[in-house]
């Protein structure tokens, strides 16, 4: 039905993108919460030379706090 594709975006998405910093895109991810492990995201990022990245989070205070933990991890640990 598409031959094109189709984009996707979700909030996580939508948000992080403003602060990933150039050469990586985040192209998944997924929040959530259950009561053990609080609010929780799990996000996909791919480098401009490729590589894949998978980070996920637990126990935050906030869907928007997963967001930030993501960013800083993404940029702490991949060298950005």
């Amino acid at each position: 039905m598409h031959p094109e594709g189709m984009v996707l975006s979700n909030w996580f998405l939508r948000r992080i993108e403003d602060y990933v910093p150039d050469g990586l895109a985040v192209i998944g991810a997924k929040t959530g919460y259950v009561a053990k492990a609080g609010s929780c995201a799990a996000s996909i990022a791919r480098t401009d030379s490729g590589d894949l990245y998978i980070c996920v989070t637990a126990d935050t205070t906030s869907s928007k706090q997963c967001v930030q933990d993501h960013v800083q991890l993404y940029t702490t640990y991949l060298g950005y």
